[in-house]
């Protein structure tokens, strides 16, 4: 079930995240999260600045998360945003959508969809890949 619920969230962020990339060649970053019903939304987060750096909104993105995570509200969370990645097999960094993935039952992994943005401004993707990750929002259930 917990593997069905990452898919789940990766499945909500990451068309959103290559939408904007196609339509803006850029995005900011995007956060969901699923409750207990198994029912998945977005999450809002209110910058300070009027235009935020990216890592601005990830740290409300994840101090929100893991609030909510506390108080038991949700069982799955996502946070997406425009980074970089070395594909499987190469040496080389590689503009990629990033989507840290973190379930209620322990399971925390990073996607990766590798990007390139051609001249015309189509953006052409690599393949998917994933690796663990050491879990941050779900932190207090594995501790108390």
């Amino acid at each position: 079930m917990a593997h069905e619920d990452i898919d789940t969230l990766l499945n909500a962020v990451l068309p959103f995240a290559q939408q904007m990339l196609g339509k803006y060649g850029e995005f900011y970053p995007i956060g969901a999260s699923m409750n207990a019903a198994g029912e998945v939304g977005l999450v809002g987060v209110m910058p300070e600045s009027e235009h935020p750096e990216a890592q601005e909104i990830i740290d409300l993105l994840m101090a929100q998360l893991v609030d909510d995570a506390r108080k038991r509200e949700i069982r799955g969370s996502a946070i997406c945003f425009d980074g970089s990645a070395i594909p499987p097999g190469q040496s080389a960094k590689s503009d990629a959508i990033c989507a840290h993935l973190e379930h209620a039952s322990g399971i925390c992994v990073a996607a990766f969809l590798p990007y390139r943005k051609e001249i015309s401004g189509e953006v052409t993707y690599g393949e998917l890949f994933a690796g663990e990750l050491k879990p941050q929002i779900f932190v207090s259930r594995t501790t108390s």
